[in-house]
């Protein structure tokens, strides 16, 4: 269902990046490229979810609000760090126009 729902928002958006440029082949938009701090946010957000997470959740020591707490803690770190990373990137792609 995840996944369905996933390929649905991606042609969605896709949709919605092609109107906006006018249908026009969207190759034709500036891209600039990553910067560090972009890339810096990214590798928080891989680290917190892939490396972290796992570690600090897989443990049978914790109680299960312990465990949804820290699932929480986890989520809202890797969400802030690649919410900031979109946002420094577009706010460089706006001031490319």
């Amino acid at each position: 269902m995840v996944g369905l729902v996933t390929a649905v928002w991606f042609l969605l958006e896709l949709l919605r990046l092609s109107a906006r440029n006018q249908w026009r082949p969207l190759r034709s938009l500036p891209k600039p490229r990553w910067g560090v701090v972009e890339v810096t946010l990214i590798g928080g957000a891989v680290l917190a979810g892939g490396v972290l997470g796992p570690h600090l959740l897989a443990s049978r020591n914790n109680a299960p609000l312990a465990s949804w707490g820290l699932a929480t803690a986890v989520t809202v770190i890797v969400a802030s760090c690649l919410f900031a990373a979109k946002a420094s990137y577009r706010r460089r792609a706006h001031r490319g126009w």
